[in-house]
């Protein structure tokens, strides 16, 4: 009885949880919302992210509201965007759409929304994260963020063993490198074509920066700038 309880306590907070903007109808939204988390986090220099990673990365993703969940064998599942940075010229591709899942082993019952941010530090971590090859929870790959824009002891750049992703999350305010056990992204082919009005692929859109922005866009755009520049 009380399993099923804790069931159905999951799953009444999922539907509240999952009530919201859904990329595919609303993908200006989605933009807006991550645009602001990315803004919100880096606000504070002691406890953003570091500014070695801001300034060498080459992608960031960002989930905005992304839902955790656990009961038994927990999960997370989130509507976000992922950039990449061109290596030649140090520019922003335009935002492409995707959607996050992921599940763990969890021994508690509920749900919790985060804002979740991945900070992809190499070309081939980048392309690694496109085909999945994340989705495993390889301990080397998914790495916690280090805190503090001035944070830099013990952070690794693109060397062999070190391309690989720094996670990060925030709830209620609290902004923390995050643990992630593995995560799928998917890419969300109706929000593409409702943004941009044409069916791109997110090669299009990440290494040809195919597609033109509109206000929500440009302003992503224009906040990863403020923190990345080197």
């Amino acid at each position: 009885m009380k399993y099923f309880l804790a069931a159905t306590l999951v799953l009444a907070t999922a539907l509240v949880f999952t009530q919201g903007v859904c990329a595919q109808d609303d993908p200006a939204e989605l933009l807006r919302e991550s645009a602001k988390v990315f803004d919100e986090v880096n606000q504070m220099p002691e406890k953003g992210i570091s500014g070695i990673i801001l300034k060498n990365c080459t992608g960031v993703a960002i989930f905005p509201d992304t839902f955790n969940f656990a009961l038994g064998v927990g999960g997370r599942k989130g509507e976000g965007v992922i950039v990449h940075r061109n290596p030649t010229t140090g520019k922003w591709s335009n935002p492409a759409f995707f959607d996050l899942s992921g599940t763990s082993l969890g021994l508690q019952a509920g749900g919790q929304k985060i804002d979740l941010v991945l900070m992809i530090r190499s070309e081939e971590a980048f392309a690694g994260m496109l085909e999945n090859k994340y989705n495993v929870g390889n301990k080397s790959s998914l790495t916690i963020g280090p805190i503090g824009r001035n944070a830099e002891s013990g952070v690794l750049l693109d060397t062999d063993e070190s391309g690989g992703i720094y996670t990060y999350s925030r709830t209620k305010g609290l902004f923390a490198g995050s643990a992630l056990k593995g995560i799928k992204v998917k890419e969300n082919k109706g929000a593409i074509l409702n943004y941009y009005g044409t069916p791109l692929s997110v090669q299009d859109i990440l290494y040809q920066n195919k597609g033109e922005l509109e206000d929500a866009g440009q302003n992503l755009i224009s906040v990863l700038e403020k923190y990345t520049a080197k």
